[in-house]
């Protein structure tokens, strides 16, 4: 059976200040995420709630999840 990815509230995603952006957090956002920094931080909404989320998850979680685990969330929970 294949997993299906869980959910994540858009409006539980927290908002990044880019003023406290480390150096060390933007290269390894570019290296997770493949993408420039610049490009990652201009780009559409949902890629700036994907950097954010990432960044909130770098910071507290002890285990954060992956660029690509956190794309994989879905953004609308299908309803039960």
């Amino acid at each position: 059976t294949t997993e299906v990815p869980e959910s994540v509230n858009l409006s539980d995603i927290p908002t990044l200040d880019i003023a406290t952006l480390t150096l060390g957090e933007m290269a390894a956002l570019e290296a997770e995420s493949g993408r420039d920094f610049a490009r990652l931080i201009t780009a559409g909404n949902a890629t700036r709630k994907l950097v954010a989320l990432w960044v909130h998850e770098s910071r507290n979680s002890e285990k954060p999840r992956t660029w690509q685990e956190l794309s994989a969330l879905r953004a609308f929970a299908p309803k039960s």
